[in-house]
């Protein structure tokens, strides 16, 4: 193997034995018409040592995603951006737009939004 340091070679064994977990999860939010979406996505795989975690939300045709990778070996972190017809200086006002239409049009996001602030 190519330049593979003993962490990268020891998470490689423990995969080729069959040793350690993978989860992922997918939830998705929408209203009837499937005009405004939120979709997260999380996903533990320790044969691999990986770690990720993203948030698409979505407006008409317009798209904003975030997807943060995580090394759970050595911690190092890595995030992307996607844009979908939306620049980066419009993400900020495409997020408020998003969060005005999804609590207006997907009341069961509103009540799910406001228990997750009153649980913390």
């Amino acid at each position: 193997m190519f330049g593979m340091d003993s962490g990268m070679r020891d998470l490689m064994r423990r995969a080729e034995q069959g040793n350690g977990t993978y989860h992922k999860k997918v939830s998705r939010v929408y209203n009837p018409n499937h005009q405004i979406s939120e979709t997260r996505m999380t996903e533990n795989d320790e044969t691999v040592g990986m770690e990720t975690v993203s948030l698409e939300r979505s407006l008409g045709e317009r798209r904003v995603g975030i997807t943060k990778k995580r090394n759970l070996t050595t911690g190092e972190e890595n995030n992307l951006r996607d844009l979908h017809m939306v620049s980066q200086d419009a993400v900020s006002s495409f997020d408020s737009e998003w969060s005005t239409v999804a609590n207006r049009s997907m009341p069961s996001y509103a009540t799910m939004q406001r228990q997750q602030i009153q649980d913390r």
